[in-house]
C-alpha cells in the first residue's frame, strides 16, 4: 500500500485556505500514485478551537469543506481530521473517505490535553458505521479497535493521545499496520519523546506505526511541530519528517521492514536549537495567520532584547522590524552603543528616543505628591512605563506589533514593570529561563556574531537606577534558575530544595516572590509554548491565594 503522509499546517478557522491545501496535496499524491493520503488531526479546521468550534456553524462549514474535499479526486482514499458534533458535544474525529463517499467516523475516544478538555468530548461517537467502533470498548481505559480495509490489507486508526492506550488493543487483531493521527504540542524533550513513544508501541504492537502530525503556530502560544515518522514492527524509527515546518513524504508498507533506523541524531535532538526554530515558527505564524508582517521591540542593550530581535528578523525578515534606543540619564553608554552594533548587523530599521526629559518631566509633575520621599522602584518603572508608553506609540502610529521581551526568570519573581515591560502582543521568551536564553544567543552566535560578545558578556541590569545589577536583589541566575526549575518545572517544596543544597532564606524569598506575583502574569501577553510549566496556560493560581 502506498500513502502519502501529509504533514501540513492548517490555520484556525480558516477553512477554505485549509481545503485548498489540502487539495493541492491530494493532487500530488495521485499524481505519485499513492493509495491513501493521511491528512493531521483537525486538518480541515486547524487546532486548538476552543470556544470557535460552538460558533454557530462552524462544524456545519467543515462538513461542507470535507464534502469538496470528498468528491475532489476518487482516485485516492484519505484520512482527514476536523471537528464533529453530536448534539452539544464535540468530538476529533478522523473521517475515512474511500471514493468520494465518507465510509467511516472515527472519533478519539482519550482527551488527555488541558487545552481539549473544556471543549470536546472522549469516548462516545458522533456517527459510527459498521467496523470496529465503540462497540467494542468494554472499559473507559480502552480504545476503539477503528480499521481500515484496503485491498487486502487492514490498518488500525489511531487518533491524538489514544497511541498511549495502545496496550488495550489484543495484539492478536488482524491488522498489517497502525496509522497514528496526532499533532504533539512542542515542549523542551518533546520531539524525542514523541518518536520513542511511536517507535516502543511499534514494538510492543508488533505492527509498523505510520504517524502524521501537523506543523505550526497556533493560537498565539501552541506550537506543533511535526515530526511525523514511521516506525518498524520491530519498535525503530525509519522515516521522519521535518519538525518545524510543512512536509510531505511517501511510505510503501511494503518497504517498511526494509528500511534502516534513522540516524541517532535524529533520536537525540539539541533542545536549545529546537527552541530556536519554534520561536521562529510561532512568530512567523503568529503574524501571518492574523495578516500582520511588522514588529517593533524596544532593545535595551540587554541579552533578552537581543535574542527577540534575532528571533523577529529570522521570522519576519529584517525589513518588517523596527528597534527603538530610549536611553535614560541611568543607561550606559556601552548598552546604547551595544544596541546599534546589533541593529545595524541585522540590517534592520533603528530609532532612538533618549527619555531623560520626559522621566524629569514626570518626577517633577509628580514632586507635589512624591515630596521629599526617597528615590525608590517608583521611579525606576517610571522609565519602563516611559519607555512602554513610546513603543505603544509607534505602534499604533506605523501598525508594527510590539513583541514582548520578558524572560521567565523574571516573570517568575515579578521583575517585571506592569504597563512597561509587560507590554506587547506576544510574549517569546517568558518560558525560557535567564541561562536558557543565555544559550539561545550561543545558538544565534554559532557562525557568526550576531549578538555583540560585549552583550553577553555583560553583568544583567535594568539600567534604572546608578550602577544596578539584578543580583543586587536576587541570586545570579545559575543559581535562581536552578532553585526555580526545582520551585516550578518539578513542583517541589521549600523543603527539598532546600535539601538539594540551596540557602533556606534565599529559597523562601525566591518561593513568596513566585506567588505574589501571580497578579502581574495574568497581565502577560500570550507566552510562546516551550515547557511543561508554561504560566498561564500549564500553571494558573489563584491571585490572592495563601501561600502554601
Amino acid at each position: 500500500m502506498k500513502i502519502a503522509v501529509a504533514q501540513i499546517n492548517s490555520h484556525i478557522g480558516n477553512i477554505e485556505l485549509n481545503k485548498e491545501n489540502i487539495l493541492k496535496e491530494i493532487d500530488i499524491a495521485v499524481q505519485k500514485e499513492m493509495d491513501l493520503i493521511i491528512f493531521p488531526e483537525f486538518a480541515i479546521s486547524g487546532a486548538p478551537l476552543y470556544d470557535l468550534v460552538k460558533s454557530e456553524s462552524f462544524v456545519d462549514k467543515c462538513y461542507a469543506a470535507l464534502e469538496d474535499i470528498a468528491v475532489h479526486n476518487t482516485a485516492i482514499d484519505i484520512l482527514i481530521g476536523m471537528p464533529t458534533q453530536s448534539g452539544e458535544d464535540f468530538f476529533s474525529s478522523i473521517i475515512y473517505i474511500v471514493e468520494g463517499e465518507v465510509a467511516n467516523v472515527f472519533t478519539k475516544a482519550m482527551i488527555d490535553s488541558r487545552s481539549e478538555k473544556n471543549f470536546l468530548s472522549g469516548i462516545d461517537s458522533p456517527d459510527y458505521n459498521d467496523e470496529g467502533n465503540m462497540d467494542d470498548i468494554d472499559d473507559e481505559n480502552e480504545i476503539p479497535m477503528n480499521i481500515i480495509n484496503f485491498r487486502g490489507e487492514k490498518a488500525l486508526v489511531v487518533t491524538g493521545d489514544d497511541i498511549d492506550y495502545l496496550e488495550t488493543i489484543d495484539k492478536s487483531l488482524r491488522v498489517n499496520f497502525v496509522i497514528s493521527i496526532k499533532s504533539p504540542i512542542y515542549e523542551k524533550d518533546s520531539i524525542v519523546d514523541e518518536y520513542e513513544v511511536v517507535a516502543e508501541a511499534a514494538g510492543e504492537f508488533k505492527r509498523p506505526i505510520i504517524r502524521c502530525s501537523a506543523a505550526g503556530g497556533n493560537a498565539a502560544s501552541f506550537i506543533n511541530f511535526g515530526g511525523s515518522c514511521v516506525a518498524s514492527a520491530t519498535g525503530q524509527i525509519v522515516t521522519t519528517g521535518k519538525c518545524f515546518a510543512s512536509d510531505t513524504f511517501y511510505v510503501d508498507t511494503n518497504d517498511i521492514s526494509k528500511k534502516k533506523p534513522v540516524a541517532k541524531g535524529i533520536m537525540s535532538r539539541e533542545n536549545v536549537k529546537d527552541n530556536y526554530n519554534a520561536l521562529v515558527l510561532a512568530v512567523s505564524d503568529f503574524f501571518a495567520k492574523q495578516g500582520l508582517n511588522k514588529a517593533v521591540l524596544g532593545l535595551s542593550g540587554g541579552i533578552d532584547s537581543a535574542v527577540v530581535l534575532a528571533v523577529a528578523a529570522d521570522a519576519l525578515g529584517k525589513e518588517n522590524v523596527a528597534v527603538m534606543m530610549m536611553p535614560s540619564q541611568f543607561s550606559s553608554k556601552e548598552s546604547v552603543d551595544d544596541s546599534v552594533v546589533m541593529a545595524e548587523r541585522l540590517g534592520v530599521e533603528k530609532f532612538e528616543v533618549n527619555i531623560s526629559q520626559m522621566y524629569d518631566a514626570t518626577i517633577a509633575s509628580l514632586s507635589p505628591i512624591f515630596k521629599d520621599l526617597p528615590f525608590s522602584v517608583a521611579e525606576e518603572n517610571i522609565q519602563s512605563r516611559l519607555r512602554g508608553l513610546l513603543l505603544m506609540a509607534y505602534s499604533n502610529k506605523f501598525g508594527n506589533i510590539l513583541l514582548n521581551t520578558t524572560n521567565k526568570s523574571e516573570c517568575a519573581v515579578g521583575y517585571g514593570t506592569i504597563y512597561g515591560d509587560t507590554n506587547g502582543s506576544l510574549s517569546i521568551l517568558a518560558d525560557l529561563y535567564k541561562e536558557e536564553v543565555y544559550d539561545l544567543a550561543a545558538y544565534i552566535n554559532r557562525d557568526t556574531d550576531v549578538i555583540p560578545t560585549s552583550i553577553i558578556d555583560k553583568a544583567p541590569s535594568a539600567e534604572l537606577r546608578p550602577d544596578q545589577k539584578d543580583s543586587d536583589s536576587l541570586p545570579e541566575y545559575p543559581e535562581l534558575d536552578a532553585i526555580l526549575y526545582m520551585l516550578i518545572e518539578e513542583n517541589r517544596s521549600v523543603l527539598d530544595v532546600v535539601a538539594a543544597g540551596h540557602d533556606v532564606d534565599v529559597v523562601s524569598k525566591i518561593h513568596k516572590l513566585i506567588a505574589s506575583s501571580e497578579h502581574k502574569r495574568y497581565q502577560l501577553p500570550p507566552i510562546v509554548k516551550l515547557s511543561s510549566a508554561t504560566f498561564g496556560i500549564d500553571l494558573i493560581k489563584p491571585i490572592g491565594s495563601k501561600l502554601i
